[in-house]
């Protein structure tokens, strides 16, 4: 879709946001390389069609302040006071934001214009309702005395004005610079979509048209929440090589009392992509193992929520062929890891290994060779990964994910039936959908005891997205049954995950094998100690299926 087609959609579908709303900032944040800045000029020129000719580059200094206990940072408020020519502007935002998993801010903001380089919180008090919770937080008796300077931002600042007809208006902005905290620097490339007037739907369509010339990459994080991050030695940097990223773990999904489907699906969309999408600093520049398996199970819990949903919001088809791909990358590379890192580590080199050997030396020596294979095989699996995240299909995937899910655009392709389904109740769904599921459960693994590896892993995937499903709803159902439930069902996929490691390990062996002879007899022993573990196993699962069947469903 070129840009006058773009121009031309927005004419009749986008409904007005006041072009004098001072105290309400949308915007989308995206991230991208400094070597494609000449190409993103360009591809603005040619797609976007700016109302206003490329402008000079602007030079901007900004101060954020707090106190040295981040009084401001706990408060949920950012301060900060910029230089631009010879002008200060204050300005303090609050920090909650609507869809920032999907790139997308939505905060307050107010302005004022002040003398110097100090911040004046009587004058911003001023700009703000009195009864309004950041004016009185302004208001702290002693805040002003207390505020340091905490982290700056030194950027050049380049300016589009977009204007597509009946009122929508975007202000795009591509800043390059880095942040500073003390001796401590981090590079800053990104770009803003701001929202003047219309809907944030528009956002996201300029934003696709420019991805089919230069890679952008969802920005998950404002300037400062990457200053705060830098401040507390952490670094957020798109191309930085740190290798200590946190690994962002599944968090609850809490539901009030009446919830409907809309609002159960918005929540549990935004929890899994979180999950999945937090994770994709530490895949891409990290090398903690967590990080994948993290992000392999978040996009996994996000598959099976949109499943879930499925009747009422059908997932677009080339979205969910896309997250198989992402899922697909991230299942070799966790593959891959588990073998090198956890399942060859805990069989010892014990007299198995040595058994049929010419002496103890040489099967130490192909023992030591396996291990080091793995660990390459890892390395590269993991670099594919990375790879993957990095590449121009990923982020189109992303920024795809998020105009369909953060700008509820799948509420305008719903039916009238659907419409009203989704004013339902969502424990009726919830409901039906784990009872459904449970069932498929209890039928897929009728004949456990006497099945082949193929079955079990549908017997398997069964019980996953069982369990993803209750972790959705759990906070809809009682805790102590659906607590006794779980954990059966848990002890059912620690059993059925321990006989997959074991075939999923004996295929990546074989692979090995293929590619190195010498690796053939260390590679059999392993096998050897594998399938003995698979045969202890099996009454294990056994019995864990037998305890399952017996729990009642919540």
């Amino acid at each position: 879709m070129g840009a006058s087609q773009w121009l031309m959609r927005h004419s009749a579908t986008l409904s007005n946001v006041p072009a004098d709303c001072a105290s309400r900032e949308v915007e989308l944040k995206l991230l991208l390389s400094p070597s494609d800045v000449d190409t993103f000029r360009t591809a603005v020129t040619t797609r976007l069609a700016p109302h206003k000719p490329l402008p000079g580059v602007s030079r901007l200094h900004t101060t954020y302040f707090d106190t040295p206990d981040l009084f401001l940072r706990r408060q949920g408020l950012e301060l900060r006071v910029r230089k631009q020519g010879g002008r200060w502007t204050e300005t303090v935002k609050t920090i909650e934001s609507s869809g920032r998993g999907f790139g997308l801010h939505d905060r307050g903001e107010w302005e004022a214009h002040i003398d110097s380089a100090e911040p004046d919180l009587a004058a911003l008090r001023m700009r703000i309702e009195p009864d309004a919770r950041p004016a009185l937080i302004l208001a702290e008796p002693g805040l002003a005395q207390r505020l340091v300077p905490v982290f700056d931002v030194v950027v050049r600042r380049s300016l589009w004005q977009l204007s597509p007809p009946e009122g929508t208006r975007i202000e795009l902005t591509l800043d390059e610079g880095e942040l500073r905290c003390g001796a401590a620097r981090e590079p800053i490339c990104e770009v803003e979509f701001e929202l003047k007037a219309g809907a944030p739907a528009a956002l996201f369509d300029a934003a696709l048209l420019l991805q089919d010339d230069v890679p952008l990459r969802i920005g998950r994080l404002g300037k400062a929440d990457r200053g705060y991050a830098l401040l507390a030695g952490r670094t957020h940097a798109p191309r930085a090589t740190t290798t200590t990223a946190t690994v962002a773990a599944a968090q609850p999904v809490l539901f009030a009392r009446g919830v409907t489907v809309e609002q159960g699906f918005q929540a549990i969309i935004e929890n899994c992509s979180a999950h999945a999408f937090g994770n994709e600093a530490g895949v891409m520049r990290g090398t903690d193992p967590e990080s994948v398996h993290q992000m392999r199970v978040g996009i996994r819990r996000l598959r099976s929520a949109l499943r879930l949903f499925s009747t009422i919001i059908p997932t677009p088809a080339l979205l969910g062929a896309e997250l198989r791909w992402l899922s697909a990358a991230l299942g070799a590379a966790r593959d891959a890891e588990v073998l090198a890192g956890e399942t060859l580590p805990a069989l010892t080199a014990d007299s198995d290994l040595d058994s049929d050997s010419d002496s103890d030396r040489t099967a130490a020596v192909q023992w030591t060779s396996l291990l080091q294979t793995a660990s390459l095989s890892a390395d590269t699996y993991r670099s594919r990964a990375a790879h993957a995240l990095a590449s121009p299909r990923y982020a189109r995937l992303t920024l795809g994910l998020a105009a369909w899910l953060g700008c509820e655009s799948w509420q305008s392709s719903s039916g009238k039936r659907a419409r009203k389904a989704l004013q339902q109740p969502l424990h009726a769904l919830a409901r039906g959908a784990v009872m459904r599921l449970h069932r498929k459960l209890r039928d897929t693994g009728k004949r456990l005891a006497r099945a082949t590896p193929e079955q079990r892993h549908r017997v398997r995937i069964a019980a996953k997205r069982l369990r993803y499903a209750i972790d959705s709803f759990q906070s809809l159902y009682p805790s102590k049954a659906t607590h006794r439930y779980v954990r059966r069902l848990g002890k059912l996929q620690d059993a059925l995950g321990q006989l997959n490691d074991a075939q999923v390990a004996g295929r990546l062996l074989h692979d090995f094998v293929q590619k190195e002879r010498d690796l053939e007899h260390s590679m059999q022993s392993v096998v050897r100690q594998l399938d003995r573990r698979s045969d202890l196993a099996e009454p294990e699962l056994l019995r864990c299926w037998k305890a399952f069947r017996r729990a009642e469903l919540p």
